[in-house]
């Protein structure tokens, strides 16, 4: 990546942070790095966490960001500046973890369940990693579209007005998945429920 000629910071990367995405997005159409890197400052960290939130695994997580960067990057040119820049990061990272579970279902075999440790005799390590589990088995029992509205919202800190934009449908139906989906968690989390309300 080489900068341009006429980079949005000239030498001062916090400068960049203070326009738009709209504005550093036509920055990165010119190959400025500087407002790749302020895009990349702002949205990472939600990007990664819908992604984590998929996959479970923050290694192969940090990787599909990376990859939804580089995307940014090799076709910026391409990318509507009035696009919401976090959203496209989001469902690129998020295709490409759709890619890897599919994978990863043709040529592994079903895990182990997890096992239920006492609340009584356990450690807060222990207990944290119950909650855990138990939030991660019940949103894995989400019907796929709940669930992709779910973490889109949740993780990845969109709009359902957002939400409903990326996956191309009507908002209501957004709304209405994930109303859902939040009385079936709010079901299912059962004994965890005074702790996630």
């Amino acid at each position: 990546m080489n900068r341009g000629s006429r980079g949005v910071c000239t030498g001062d990367k916090s400068a960049a942070e203070g326009f738009d995405d709209r504005f550093l997005v036509l920055a990165v159409q010119r190959r400025d790095e500087s407002a790749f890197e302020a895009l990349y400052r702002r949205h990472a960290s939600a990007v990664f966490a819908v992604t984590v939130r998929e996959l479970g695994d923050a290694d192969l997580a940090g990787e599909l960001t990376q990859l939804a960067f580089i995307r940014l990057w090799e076709r910026a040119a391409t990318i509507r500046v009035e696009s919401r820049v976090r959203a496209w990061l989001i469902m690129v990272a998020h295709n490409a973890a759709i890619d890897v579970a599919r994978q990863r279902r043709n040529t592994t075999t079903l895990e182990a369940a997890p096992v239920t440790i006492s609340p009584d005799r356990a450690d807060d390590g222990a207990l944290k990693a119950q909650r855990s589990t138990a939030v991660r088995a019940a949103l894995d029992a989400l019907p796929a579209e709940q669930r992709q509205a779910v973490e889109m919202a949740y993780f990845g800190g969109l709009t359902q007005t957002e939400i409903a934009q990326i996956l191309r449908e009507p908002l209501g139906t957004v709304k209405g998945r994930i109303r859902l989906a939040m009385r079936k968690l709010r079901s299912a989390l059962g004994p965890f429920q005074e702790e996630f309300a």
